[in-house]
């Protein structure tokens, strides 16, 4: 059942979905009517938060049990916690609670839409987010969060009569002057969650060292700012077996080994064992995401580089390639990009062998969306 409305997209975006559901194959399988259906669920399902939590934990430190034992500690009702399969150091636990009946409160604060889906996701409300407070909102004063599906609230109103979505309660840590009324930006946590809506994990502190990454890591963007920010990430979280360089990774590989500067980019054909492709992508699966802006031309953009990253990451990478941020359309589209690089072994998503409802939503644990696929090279 349904909790909050389906994701907003730009008229153009919809109907460019909509057509992937009304094309004359499920047409004639489903008929216009249910073929609707369907694609009026996975709007709906986007919309709301997954009901699984991933952790990667680093097993060098800790052991997957002992990390769910904190985690376990730390989150008041746990479900259940499992083991994906062939993936011994990752631990998936369900702990998504929906609790319809909160009380809302009369001091009331608006987020942006962004915001909201963290906090539907476990986090907190930090200043940044905060678009609209009542102006009697003082410090440790209950409040409710709503989220400004719309993008048409103003910053530092005092009222919010537009299209809100309900998130949660939570007790204030900054007054209304301090978060738009100081000289400079305020950092830190706003508005810090008691009662959300969907009880998510939240794993603040929780496992500080024993997570994210083993063995020695490459990273390449050619956004300067983003590289910034996995410097300061491994620093903060003292992961010293990361090098990160600001360079276009579509120009990763030289021919020629002579060409090679040191550590850095652009690396001879074959230099690591495995490469993980985080192509850029629309992020319209990110779950829960209530509201979408793109356009129908941003939302096409992304193949074209996703295809000439998928064309460079072969040469560079020895054994094995994996590739992230792909929709199993543009995933269908690359297989079939250059037969080479990839044998499909006795499987499409449209041969038959699977039931209807898994061919909607291939996730069916309910997990956020994201797509990962595993390509190893032959030859």
């Amino acid at each position: 059942m349904s909790f909050f409305p389906k994701i907003r997209l730009r008229k153009e975006v919809e109907e460019y979905l909509r057509s992937a559901y009304h094309n004359s194959e499920l047409l004639a399988t489903l008929g216009e009517e249910e073929a609707e259906q369907k694609f009026l669920r996975l709007q709906n399902h986007l919309s709301h938060p997954p009901a699984f939590t991933t952790v990667r934990v680093n097993t060098r430190l800790i052991s997957v049990e002992n990390a769910k034992q904190l985690l376990s500690e730390e989150i008041h009702k746990i479900r259940r916690g499992m083991l994906l399969p062939n993936m011994e150091d990752i631990t998936s636990i369900s702990a998504v609670i929906c609790r319809r009946s909160l009380k809302q409160h009369p001091v009331q604060v608006i987020v942006g839409a962004q915001c909201g889906n963290a906090v539907l996701r476990g986090a907190h409300v930090y200043s940044a987010g905060i678009l609209s407070a009542s102006k009697w909102m003082k410090v440790g004063d209950e409040v409710s969060v709503y989220s400004d599906v719309e993008a048409r609230c103003k910053r530092g109103a005092t009222e919010f009569d537009g299209t809100k979505v309900f998130v949660g309660n939570g007790i204030s840590e900054l007054s209304r002057s301090e978060i738009f009324c100081s000289n400079s930006p305020i950092k830190g946590k706003g508005i810090r969650m008691t009662e959300p809506v969907y009880l998510s994990p939240s794993f603040d502190n929780v496992l500080p060292g024993y997570i994210f990454l083993q063995g020695e890591v490459i990273a390449m963007d050619k956004i300067a700012n983003k590289v910034e920010k996995v410097k300061q990430k491994a620093s903060v979280l003292k992961l010293n077996s990361i090098q990160a360089f600001c360079y276009n990774s579509t120009k990763a590989v030289t021919p020629d080994s002579g060409d090679s500067q040191g550590p850095g980019p652009p690396f001879p054909p074959e230099s690591f064992d495995r490469v993980l492709l985080d192509a850029p992508c629309s992020g319209m699966g990110q779950r829960p995401n209530m509201s979408c802006a793109l356009s129908l031309k941003e939302l096409t953009s992304y193949q074209p580089l996703q295809r000439k990253l998928f064309s460079t990451d072969p040469r560079i990478g020895g054994d094995g390639l994996m590739g992230a941020g792909l929709s199993p359309d543009q995933l269908k589209l690359l297989q079939r990009f250059d037969p080479s690089l990839a044998e499909l072994h006795d499987f499409d998503i449209n041969d038959g062998t699977l039931e209807d409802q898994d061919r909607t939503l291939l996730a069916n644990t309910d997990t956020i969306g994201f797509f990962i696929a595993k390509f190893v090279k032959q030859g």
